[in-house]
């Protein structure tokens, strides 16, 4: 699942770029299994972030740290930088033209942009046989957004290899890892640190994918108010588990993290009943997977599974990943995995 699709090989190295944290992936083909090669996450100062210069150096000396020597990367694009619509083509139309042809005329009356200026591509989700309607999700993103992406980095001497949604690359990582519930429907919410991406996932194929205006910065905003720190400081505190926190203040760091959770679960039910009132056969579901690491926040998943009443699981994008354990430290990858899902979603477009 992809803006661009891209031959089998036997490694695939993904690079998540976020707003704090930049965290990358390198999958190794070892016979039929893959094999986890490399796995790093380095967090980025605010002026890295907003100097593009300092970033390209930030991520030539993190990949190299990595001795990561691969110079084709797989990379994502969310929020306002992509356009993603499920669309329905219907029977009597399907005849009229080759479908590729077809699909990109009806882009035309979907996109809010000049059809010359965007990069389009299609994910088919009726299954192959379908005498009906066919329905799929239409991609697109504008070319200076691409453009400016592939030119970046090139500048820091590495290839892109493949551009993906991060809702596409999240199911990935599902389904890759969870074989044996891909027939089930299931919830997936991604917590960035500004952002997250929460995706409906069923019998193979990503159904709902929504981009939400919530995420780790909040609950950082919220202990810099409580502590009267700056923010640097407040996220470390949080990284930490408040290690060092007075008791009075930890209580009152708490209280308003879930207030502000009740807000996310607020938005979180929004999603899901717009999904369930326009899908009224949709498939009751028995579980949402959290992943990125805002789900790493003390008392969410406890909070959610009172408040949305479904299981909560915490997503492990190594589930089905071989581990050399002399290569790595697994109680890090424990403590840390679910920030990787995205990066791993994406070093496994060469795979799956």
């Amino acid at each position: 699942m992809g803006l661009f699709q891209i031959l089998a090989k036997k490694v695939g190295v993904g690079l998540d770029l976020g707003n704090r944290w930049i965290k990358t992936v390198r999958l190794i083909k070892d016979g039929k299994r893959l094999k986890l090669s490399r796995v790093g996450r380095t967090f980025l100062k605010k002026e890295e972030l907003e100097d593009k210069n300092k970033l390209r150096e930030k991520i030539k000396k993190f990949l190299n740290s990595l001795l990561i020597k691969d110079r084709e990367l797989s990379l994502s694009l969310a929020g306002h930088s992509v356009i993603i619509k499920r669309l329905k083509l219907p029977k009597t139309e399907q005849k009229k033209e080759k479908l590729e042809e077809t699909i990109k005329k009806h882009a035309k009356e979907h996109i809010p942009f000049d059809i010359e200026n965007v990069f389009m591509d299609y994910f088919i989700l009726t299954p192959e046989g379908n005498t009906e309607d066919i329905e799929y999700f239409l991609v697109a993103s504008k070319k200076n957004v691409v453009n400016e992406l592939k030119d970046f980095i090139e500048s820091a001497n590495f290839r892109i290899e493949g551009i993906d949604v991060e809702g596409f690359a999240l199911c990935n990582c599902f389904e890759y890892n969870y074989p044996e519930f891909i027939s089930d429907t299931a919830y997936l919410l991604d917590i960035g640190s500004v952002n997250s991406v929460f995706c409906v996932y069923s019998k193979g194929s990503p159904l709902l994918i929504r981009d939400l205006s919530l995420g780790g910065d909040q609950i950082t905003n919220l202990v810099k108010e409580v502590l009267n720190a700056n923010f640097s400081e407040c996220e470390k505190i949080k990284i930490n588990g408040f290690k060092g926190v007075v008791p009075k203040e930890k209580i009152l760091i708490y209280q308003k993290m879930e207030e502000l959770y009740l807000n996310w679960i607020d938005e979180i039910q929004k999603i899901l009943y717009f999904y369930t009132s326009n899908n009224p056969e949709a498939q009751e579901v028995g579980k949402i997977y959290l992943s990125g690491g805002g789900s790493l926040a003390p008392k969410l998943k406890e909070v959610m599974e009172e408040h949305l009443e479904k299981n909560i699981d915490i997503l492990n994008p190594f589930r089905k990943i071989d581990i050399p354990i002399s290569n790595f430290d697994t109680e890090y990858l424990k403590a840390t995995g679910p920030q990787f899902a995205i990066a791993t979603g994406l070093a496994l477009r060469n795979f799956i």
